[in-house]
């Protein structure tokens, strides 16, 4: 809570000097101690954060040396922390209450969110070939975007009850092989569906000086932007330069001096995965993505262990 102590109105000051020398400005001009635009202040009525868990998970071996775990988890959290103007305009208004202040911004914990969370995960071994995947479903809402985030509507916070920032489908898949002339190959597949965004208006419609307004009847974390697909590849094979003789003589497999080269390929495929969605509707690139994960990356190295 270092930032609540600091923007409390006494500990951070602005200090503007017209007409200033140079090179130290303090030697000549005018000095003048300004205040800050906003203050932060703590509720007296703060609590810290209660959360209630509950999972329930069936785990089963199935034929072929295979086994399988399903879960389910229910998370309800209340007193979680958010800030609210407290010198907001009134509704129909964009001036503030008390004209020579700036944002009054209160800590309070009156924030609450639900989840529910499906889990699969299957894994199966043969003799060189290790396969295993685990697949996620999430169920999200809230009305708080973090201690110090403002709602759209400060006196109306509840309006912010909405989807949570988490994708609704995760999917993680995972092939262990090991090869000829002692090769190893791991491939990997990551899958996401699109992480929701809010739409705004671009502008400071109630006067708050924060650019978080929504249109009429558009609730917070309404859309959904691009999913997200990878997929990597690595390969290595090790080079035993000594190996360690046990008390017997034979030598220990595994340990000793050895090089070990490998190739690791991320985004293998060199698919565009585009992320960051402008929702702003003042925005020339409203709907479209502002950034993207980086592109295919192949790494070849040698490692030496002793």
């Amino acid at each position: 809570m270092q930032g609540l102590r600091r923007l409390d109105g006494t500990r951070q000051q602005q200090i503007i000097v017209r007409n200033p020398s140079f090179p130290e400005p303090f030697q000549a001009g005018t000095t003048e101690v300004v205040p800050p635009l906003s203050i932060r202040v703590r509720s007296p009525d703060l609590e810290a954060q209660a959360e209630v868990r509950n999972l329930v998970s069936l785990e089963r071996r199935l034929p072929g040396n295979a086994q399988a775990t399903v879960s389910y988890e229910f998370n309800r959290s209340t007193n979680r922390l958010r800030s609210i103007n407290l010198n907001a305009p009134l509704p129909g208004s964009t001036e503030p209450p008390d004209p020579t202040r700036g944002n009054v911004l209160e800590l309070q914990s009156t924030g609450r969110e639900t989840s529910h969370e499906i889990t699969l995960r299957v894994q199966q071994r043969l003799r060189t070939l290790t396969v295993s995947g685990s697949y996620q479903w999430f169920r999200g809402r809230n009305d708080s975007q973090g201690a110090f985030s403002t709602p759209a509507n400060n006196h109306d916070p509840a309006a912010d009850w909405g989807r949570s920032n988490d994708q609704v489908h995760r999917f993680d898949g995972r092939l262990d092989a090991q090869l000829p002339l002692g090769i190893f190959a791991t491939l990997s597949i990551r899958a996401r569906s699109g992480q929701p965004y809010t739409i705004t208006t671009g502008q400071d419609d109630n006067g708050d000086t924060v650019l978080n307004d929504r249109p009429p009847g558009v609730s917070r974390n309404s859309e959904t932007g691009p999913g997200f697909q990878s997929v990597s590849l690595n390969l290595s094979k090790a080079f035993y330069l000594r190996r360690n003789l046990g008390t017997g003589g034979g030598a220990i497999g595994g340990s000793g001096m050895q090089v070990n080269v490998f190739t690791n390929v991320t985004n293998l495929l060199n698919r565009s995965n585009f992320r960051a969605v402008s929702g702003a509707l003042t925005s020339l690139r409203f709907g479209e993505p502002t950034s993207a994960d980086d592109p295919r990356e192949i790494q070849i190295g040698v490692r030496f262990r002793f």
